[in-house]
């Protein structure tokens, strides 16, 4: 873990690209934002200490668990006088691996809940996403090393069949990962993972007084079935699954890859219905290249969802603290005000409100387009049900101001809800005109 933490910040000041905005979240049970989004280094750095310093959520080491658990089954199949019986009972069966399941599948939706909470706040940026993880996961379904455990004890028999049927092989938080895939590709969010755990030895049966069946492995499966689920959450996002001990390796390899990559874009000379269009094929003869994809697409909605408007202030010499600004730079206050019912509101529960979680990107950019500076914000929003059931709700308001000197500039609001894939882009024209000659 200090190595993790060292190679981490070691990346940031090292090797992260000139400019990047990083946001940098962590996770021990619960999520927690260190900072938002930046591209200040020693911020970034600060934020990866706090992360890191932390404390972990409580766990069981892998190998001991699996060991509790095969030692659990162990008692299902020695009668009462300690003698291994040919048969064993199934209902102890039934009730070991259910214990066990239950123990672990609340994990599992904890951990994607926390991956799905960062694909929502990174959703609302316009451009291209990654978000690197350096974790292992946890397995989203138990049923493999569960079954791979009572294979060490019984081998393959009919019982460990019923089993998988029992605790219904594909169930567990299986719909949770399908919710987080489906909002990644939806919002344009790349997963890349590093995982830095080394695969644990044990796996033998010495220890229990009775040796595994041949060639089961229950630690081994334990061990790579939450690496299968981040491979899958990877590869159906555009990410990719890095397995290094080194941190900073492992960090700079994903930023080499989204350095390398381009997108692909086409035009069509005729309509084609997306069922037709769902099945594209690309193909390169230059050396080097590997081509990668998103399983899946999204139509994204137009930018026309979310309707409101860009106000702005009165220009002053002054700044928000009072200070006359240089250059007859100005002081220009904006607010922002969106239409709360195209946003999209939904009852909490138990009801009482109406509440949404949505995103505000703000750029200011020159009248030919280049970004000058920007500001990114992830918002929970709610009206009591007396307020959103009146007959005015009133709009949505966020305020802000720009400090600028003498031009013409573009400002630029992008709502979007993540949740629901509604968009919406207000612009408005700011000119700031030289203070007048005396």
């Amino acid at each position: 873990r200090p190595d993790a933490a060292r190679d981490t910040a070691r990346f940031v000041y090292e090797r992260l690209q000139e400019g990047t905005r990083v946001a940098v979240f962590s996770y021990n049970g619960e999520i927690h934002q260190e900072c938002s989004f930046t591209s200040n280094r020693d911020a970034i750095g600060e934020a990866i200490e706090s992360a890191y310093s932390r404390t972990p959520r409580p766990h069981l080491e892998l190998k001991v668990r699996i060991r509790q658990l095969i030692s659990e089954f162990k008692d299902c199949v020695n009668d009462a006088s300690g003698a291994f019986v040919a048969s064993a009972d199934e209902r102890c069966l039934r009730d070991t691996a259910t214990s066990y399941a239950d123990e672990n599948r609340p994990a599992a939706r904890d951990y994607l809940g926390a991956l799905e909470n960062v694909v929502r706040f990174a959703g609302g940026l316009d451009g291209e996403i990654a978000v690197l993880s350096v974790s292992h996961g946890v397995s989203v379904d138990p049923t493999m090393e569960i079954v791979d455990a009572m294979r060490a004890m019984l081998g393959n028999t009919d019982q460990v069949a019923r089993m998988i049927l029992y605790l219904g092989f594909g169930e567990g938080a299986r719909r949770e990962m399908d919710s987080l895939l489906e909002l990644a590709v939806k919002n344009g969010v790349a997963l890349t993972f590093v995982d830095r755990s080394l695969a644990p030895s044990g796996d033998f049966g010495a220890s229990l007084g009775t040796p595994y069946q041949p060639g089961v492995r229950p630690i081994q499966t334990a061990f790579q079935a939450a690496q299968n689920d981040l491979k899958e959450i990877a590869a159906t996002t555009g990410g990719v699954f890095i397995d290094t001990p080194d941190v900073f390796e492992g960090l700079s390899e994903a930023q080499d890859k989204e350095r390398g990559t381009y997108t692909l874009g086409y035009y069509i000379s005729e309509y084609r219905s997306p069922k037709k269009l769902a099945r594209v094929a690309v193909k390169t003869n230059r050396r080097g290249v590997k081509i990668t994809h998103r399983r899946g697409y999204y139509k994204k909605p137009v930018f026309d969802d979310i309707v409101g408007e860009i106000r702005l202030g009165k220009g002053t010499l002054r700044s928000a603290s009072g200070d006359l600004l240089p250059g007859g730079a100005a002081h220009v206050p904006f607010a922002l005000l969106v239409d709360p019912r195209n946003i999209g509101y939904e009852p909490t529960d138990p009801p009482g409100a109406m509440t949404s979680q949505f995103t505000v990107h703000v750029r200011l950019m020159t009248e030919q387009g280049r970004v000058l500076a920007d500001s990114f914000h992830f918002l929970n929003h709610g009206y009591s049900l007396k307020v959103w059931n009146g007959t005015d709700t009133g709009p949505v308001q966020v305020t802000g101001w720009v400090e600028i000197p003498p031009g013409a500039y573009r400002l630029s609001a992008l709502f979007t809800n993540p949740k629901n894939g509604r968009r919406g882009e207000l612009t408005g024209a700011i000119e700031v005109r030289p203070p007048a000659k005396p």
